[in-house]
């Protein structure tokens, strides 16, 4: 196995383990679907992404998105600010400058 091929199988581990934290903390929503389908389609760029706007957070907010304790409102709160996160990566769709 080359280096590339351990980094895919690192990100795809990575990004699944994020989908499952989010799916334990809010069940089948938008955010763990949009996961799920880059999981599903090995979408690389867009993990790529997941795993960006996971890394932005604190080493707190990551451990509270990934734990199953912790305070619901701080999940929650840090769960929002990783969607945030990671809708501020994505291109804009639809946009036009003047």
């Amino acid at each position: 196995m080359n280096i590339d091929e351990r980094r895919a199988k690192q990100l795809h581990y990575d990004v699944m383990g994020i989908a499952m934290a989010i799916r334990g903390h809010t069940g089948e929503t938008g955010l763990f679907q949009e996961i799920d389908d880059a999981l599903t389609g090995q979408d690389w760029r867009k993990m790529a992404m997941i795993q960006s706007a996971f890394d932005v957070l604190s080493p707190e907010r990551q451990q509270l998105i990934m734990g199953d304790m912790g305070n619901p409102d701080e999940v929650g709160r840090s769960i929002a600010m990783f969607e945030r996160a990671l809708h501020m990566m994505e291109p804009a769709s639809g946009q036009r400058t003047a």
